[in-house]
């Protein structure tokens, strides 16, 4: 069976989620998950946008364009208008909604608390 990992018409990505340096397991599947896609397309340009559980943030590589806070709707709101004005075509968004629920007093039947 042949796979078709054909991008065409996407020219940029962005992956939303924890990212390493943060020791988290969803940060080394975004970080894994976005360096395999960039590598396997390099005609398509990924970004990150990680989300910072703390205040002073880390020292994320040069593929991170946007930092989000946790717990502040705001930072996904300036988020969402970041990736419209830099014409991001496709959003991985890893497991981010649970928490955009969470910070808006939401929940949902089937997520985690």
């Amino acid at each position: 069976m042949q796979r078709n990992t054909n991008l065409s018409g996407i020219n940029r990505i962005a992956f939303i989620g924890n990212y390493l340096p943060r020791q988290c397991g969803i940060a080394t599947f975004t970080t894994d998950l976005c360096e395999a896609i960039a590598t396997e397309h390099s005609e398509t340009t990924c970004i990150a946008l990680p989300v910072n559980d703390i205040e002073a943030g880390y020292a994320y590589p040069t593929r991170v364009r946007f930092e989000l806070t946790e717990k502040d709707i705001n930072s996904y709101l300036r988020a969402a208008d970041f990736l419209h004005t830099n014409n991001v075509d496709l959003v991985s968004p890893a497991t981010r909604i649970r928490h955009l629920r969470r910070a808006r007093g939401q929940s949902h039947p089937g997520a985690l608390a």
